[in-house]
């Protein structure tokens, strides 16, 4: 479903622990980006959070990836374990408490039902 712009380019922290894969989705109404979030979360991926259809972030505790989409735009950051996926979670969380109170409070509970 998505379209991939570039190869894992961002390799953030020592010893190659994070890679960052950027790619995009072409979606006039919501549709495609409803599938994908459905799709995933059919894959074992957990919600993250859920603001629209063009805004949500699910994560994989049993791959330790996650994946936000916003406006057609997808961010998958593919962890080397458990550790480094947590710390990327606490990260993610981090900014949303910041940046926006409602998602911030999402992420928290659902990965307080989730356990990860």
């Amino acid at each position: 479903m998505p379209y991939k712009i570039s190869t894992p380019k961002a390799k953030e922290q020592k010893s190659y622990e994070v890679e960052t894969e950027r790619s995009f989705l072409l979606d006039d109404d919501g549709t495609k980006a409803d599938a994908y979030y459905f799709s995933l979360l059919n894959k074992g991926y957990k919600p993250l959070y859920f603001n629209a259809p063009y805004h949500w972030g699910v994560a994989n505790p049993k791959t330790n990836v996650i994946i936000s989409y916003t406006e057609g735009d997808i961010d998958k950051t593919i962890t080397k374990n458990k550790e480094v996926f947590i710390s990327e979670l606490d990260k993610m969380q981090d900014f949303w408490k910041k940046s926006d109170k409602k998602i911030y409070g999402e992420i928290k509970y659902n990965r307080q039902e989730e356990k990860f």
